[in-house]
């Protein structure tokens, strides 16, 4: 190993120890108060630094939060859609059955129209004075039977 001498200077110079021994006081507690500064300046920058780091942070937990929110509706919203076409194929489809119940419901009713309209006829003929009432209690008994006949064809 080599040791390595050191030089002293033989004669003060401008970076000699004694001229920081020599110092004005004012001039240290000015050079201290700067580098104070200088270090509080830092100590601000990265106190800011941090807060913008976890701002960003904040930024990026909320836009997880909201993709998940986002994926989470859009299942929803699938989901519904699909409901819907089912409701929709259903609802179609039950449209179709009550149409053709329709159709038949007025057939029907065509059908039967004669026989009630013929009820109808004989009821008010029945109300005339002129009928005695042996005649209209075997009307009333054969209208009787032809109602219950009636009401036998609709079901």
């Amino acid at each position: 190993m080599s040791i390595s001498k050191i030089k002293l200077p033989t004669q003060p110079g401008p970076s000699s120890s004694m001229d920081s021994a020599a110092e004005d006081p004012k001039i240290t507690l000015e050079r201290i108060k700067a580098g104070s500064a200088r270090e509080q300046g830092a100590l601000e920058v990265a106190k800011e630094s941090l807060r913008v780091v976890t701002s960003f942070l904040d930024v990026m937990k909320s836009n997880q939060q909201l993709q998940a929110k986002r994926v989470e509706w859009e299942s929803r919203v699938a989901e519904a859609q699909k409901n819907v076409d089912k409701a929709e194929v259903e609802l179609k489809r039950e449209a179709q059955v009550t149409a053709q119940h329709r159709v038949n419901a007025d057939r029907y009713l065509e059908a039967l129209r004669p026989l009630v309209d013929a009820f109808d006829d004989i009821m008010k003929e029945m109300s005339d004075p002129a009928i005695d009432a042996e005649s209209r209690k075997e009307y009333r008994k054969e209208l009787l039977n032809f109602g219950q006949l009636i009401v036998q064809l609709k079901a």
